[in-house]
């Protein structure tokens, strides 16, 4: 496939440095609710190598007028790693790696004593998230606050709260943020991520229940050709001329269907809490068991976000890879996105409902750009 692509180099305060368009290959990833990545290599003469430094920002415009998609930001993130190289052959190459702005959260811990206000977390999750990070990357962020060092980044906001997910409780002092973060998403189905809305600046967001929209077949009205969401679906099929080389795996040699957390208390009058999984009833023997020490817990509902914690991290993993081939009725960044919830199918799968988690995207100095899909709930 041929699609336009411009990338656009910033320094860390968000201004623009230079315009990038002659580079030997581009590849990068994005994962919703991680930390996606880029790798660049380019001739290390070139002399905008010198324009590259730590922190700048590097936006990866992309479009594909056969599909009617105009120009919009497929990627941006922060330059983190540089690489230059020489060979025998006289080959001068400069390769630089970026991470999206997630990693700004990975750069944080919740910097409050235990039993301040500060490291509890009570109330509906979206809520909790936002107020994580408004303590401890936004403008409460600060010593005054209660905070063991200054740490608010400029030009970061955090969207305001919206109280629509469900209950979160935790203990977090000291914890990094964007694992805490990860750890809320996957106990209560809220997703996160900080985006660019504008030269140097970034805004810590939550979506819940989804990014996405929902485009499967769940709840098709064969009337209207709408599924449940009143979205028309999308299908992958290789027989519908948009998927190439499918694969699925459902795995679940690592599954856990009963969480068992230990509160306060001791020995016979420890507060124990035993949460099952609807997994368990799969088979007759599909008990799985796991014990984990919640002693900093100061009730159910703490035990309770525990116990979501770890059924969600340990359920079955089902994961759908493909390359998307583009028709004109689908075609990425037009009828579907990263994020949404489509339907793929191919052989004795009559379909499978799941997320486009994860965009692999690979370009090279021809032009030529490869794109893979993962589907699945969690990496």
């Amino acid at each position: 496939m041929i699609a336009n692509y411009q990338l656009r180099l910033k320094d860390d305060t968000g201004n623009l440095v230079a315009i990038v368009d002659d580079w030997r290959s581009l590849s990068f990833s994005k994962i919703v609710n991680e930390v996606g990545s880029l790798t660049l290599t380019m001739n290390g003469m070139d002399a905008k190598v010198s324009l590259f430094a730590l922190d700048g920002q590097l936006e990866v415009w992309r479009r594909d007028i056969g599909t009617g998609v105009d120009w919009y930001i497929e990627w941006e993130g922060f330059l983190r790693t540089f690489s230059h190289s020489y060979d025998d052959d006289g080959n001068y190459e400069f390769s630089a790696a970026a991470v999206t702005y997630n990693h700004l959260l990975k750069r944080r811990i919740v910097g409050y004593q235990a039993g301040s206000t500060q490291s509890v977390s009570s109330g509906a999750a979206d809520d909790a998230m936002k107020q994580i990070v408004r303590e401890n990357l936004g403008s409460l962020a600060t010593v005054i606050n209660g905070r063991v060092l200054e740490g608010a980044i400029a030009g970061f906001s955090v969207q305001a709260d919206s109280t629509s997910a469900p209950a979160f409780d935790g203990q977090n002092s000291f914890k990094n943020v964007f694992e805490l973060l990860l750890e809320i998403s996957k106990a209560t189905s809220v997703d996160f991520d900080v985006v660019g809305v504008g030269d140097g600046l970034y805004e810590f967001m939550t979506f819940y229940p989804t990014r996405g929209n929902n485009l499967t077949t769940v709840g098709l009205d064969v009337t209207t050709g709408l599924n449940s969401s009143g979205n028309y679906p999308v299908v992958f099929n290789p027989l519908l001329g948009n998927m190439g080389l499918p694969t699925y795996e459902e795995n679940r040699s690592d599954e856990v269907t009963f969480a068992i957390i230990g509160g306060q208390g001791t020995e016979t009058d420890r507060n124990i809490l035993v949460l099952p999984s609807p997994a368990a009833n799969d088979s007759v023997l599909n008990q799985i068991e796991v014990y984990s020490d919640s002693k900093s817990s100061e009730g159910n509902d703490d035990l309770d976000s525990d116990a979501d914690t770890i059924l969600a991290d340990k359920q079955q993993k089902q994961t759908f890879e493909f390359t998307p081939l583009m028709t004109p009725t689908s075609a990425y960044a037009n009828q579907y996105y990263w994020g949404d919830f489509v339907t793929a199918q191919f052989g004795n799968l009559a379909g499978v409902n799941k997320r486009v988690l994860q965009v692999d995207i690979t370009v090279g100095d021809d032009g030529k750009e490869d794109i893979t899909f993962t589907l699945a709930e969690y990496i």
